[in-house]
């Protein structure tokens, strides 16, 4: 029996070397020792705010969505029970991709572990509901038991950062197939793993056994993923988030508590895998290790970046760029092709395919012919800088102030002096020297303009 245990251990043997090994070294202590990565490449530009009030543009986002998924039931409706398998794998490993994309798009953390997550999240949900009877029960386990071992895998997070978190995380998703799940506990040492019982929800006629059904149902929790990862980025845990990943150190000053949004996302981003984990291993009949391998892990993160970390929609495109060509015969050369296009793609476009619709949504020239009123940067400028500023009074309160005490008040205080325009666009106007002539904001630059306005309103407010 106990040669049974014994497949695996290698593995398990590299990964409590390499995370002793990672965790001995020292902390890094200064700024410039500190993995810096150019993260705001993998965003797009911000919309300026003039496009963001569109009709047209506030509609685009849920117009297209709508369709898309739309789509997808359509496809779900015609396509064969082998073909509705593959997309469902696709969905689990959509959803595996969007916590790569809270992980590692939002909080900068690299790691190379997220289907370790959902095999074991799976592997938990699946024994749950086979001793309950009931899918959400085994569900809500699985994700639960996922977001626990996300967050203990997290806590080397709290020293590491960069290339040997991912490392670190790398190790743990293969001792995770090659060893633990193989234990007792979830699948077992034996070839012909544990078998799943067929989704049955009381209260629906609805033979899940289909794998056209089943695909069907399982982009109701897809669409559960989008929301969560789409509130994730627009809250303000993921302003937090992303402070951290640009500037630790500055988030830390602003009483940011950093080992705690740390894990805190390590959590998170395990239950959304531990989802996609859930929803793969109740689309099969029998469960065994292979369904979990380690390289799947590299396999999501790839198919993240190839689709885009900054984008929210991302994953889907690279799951379907990976899985599409699964659906039909391909000559043996096309693959390779494939990858190596994928590689051509990650190297010259950072930001993805899904960047790179984003910029198509971006360009003005399609703003200007679609809005005839839009106004391009520089007119935004000229406009803003041409703006008259207001007239400066005493507040009222200053005012009865000053009768009060029987002294007559300034004809101007202090703070309206005119401001030299050699000032820096980055430059911060004191009140004591704002401009006052239109025509000298016209020679500075937009930042200049706005803070000189703010300023100028601020002294009319003392």
């Amino acid at each position: 029996a106990s040669n049974q245990n014994l497949p695996g251990l290698p593995q398990l043997a590299l990964v409590i070397v390499v995370f002793a090994g990672l965790l001995l070294q020292p902390k890094l202590s200064s700024r410039r020792d500190e993995d810096r990565g150019e993260w705001n490449k993998l965003y797009p530009p911000q919309l300026p705010t003039q496009i963001r009030r569109l009709f047209t543009v506030r509609l685009i986002t849920p117009l297209v969505s709508v369709i898309a998924l739309a789509f997808a039931v359509y496809i779900g409706l015609t396509v064969t029970n082998k073909t509705a398998t593959i997309l469902t794998f696709a969905v689990g490993f959509t959803i595996v991709g969007l916590s790569v994309g809270v992980l590692t798009g939002v909080a900068g953390q690299l790691s190379l572990g997220q289907f370790a997550f959902a095999a074991i999240a799976g592997t938990v949900a699946v024994k749950v509901s086979a001793s309950t009877g009931q899918f959400f029960l085994g569900l809500l386990a699985g994700v639960v038991v996922g977001a626990i071992v996300s967050a203990l895998v997290g806590i080397p997070a709290l020293r590491l950062r960069g290339l040997a978190l991912a490392v670190s995380t790398l190790a743990f998703s293969f001792a995770t197939s090659a060893w633990l799940l193989r234990q007792e506990i979830l699948i077992g040492p034996t070839a012909s793993g544990i078998r799943v019982k067929p989704l049955q929800i009381s209260g629906i006629d609805v033979d899940f056994s289909l794998p056209k059904n089943y695909y069907l149902f399982s982009l109701v929790f897809l669409v559960i993923a989008f929301l969560i990862a789409a509130n994730i980025r627009r809250t303000g845990l993921g302003r937090v988030l992303r402070a951290l990943r640009d500037n630790e150190s500055a988030a830390r000053a602003f009483t940011i508590a950093a080992p705690y949004r740390k894990l805190q996302t390590f959590a998170i981003a395990g239950g959304i895998a531990g989802l996609g984990g859930v929803i793969i291993a109740n689309s099969v009949t029998t469960l065994t290790p292979d369904y979990f391998k380690g390289a799947f892990s590299v396999d999501v993160v790839s198919q993240s970046v190839l689709g885009g970390l900054g984008v929210l929609p991302g994953p889907v495109i690279g799951a379907l760029y990976s899985r599409v060509p699964q659906l039909v015969t391909l000559n043996e050369f096309i693959p390779p092709l494939l990858i190596l296009l994928s590689v051509i793609i990650i190297v010259l476009i950072p930001r993805g395919l899904g960047g790179l619709l984003v910029r198509v949504r971006l360009s003005e020239s399609i703003h200007r012919r679609c809005h005839p009123s839009f106004k391009s940067r520089e007119q935004r400028v000229h406009s803003e800088a041409s703006r008259p500023l207001p007239e400066w009074t005493w507040p009222s309160s200053l005012a009865r102030s000053w009768e009060s005490s029987d002294r007559t008040a300034p004809a101007k205080p202090p703070c309206l002096k005119s401001l030299p325009v050699s000032l820096h666009p980055t430059a911060v106007p004191s009140c004591s020297t704002v401009a006052t002539s239109p025509s000298s904001l016209q020679r500075l630059g937009p930042n200049s303009v706005s803070y000189v306005r703010s300023r100028l309103l601020g002294c009319t407010q003392r």
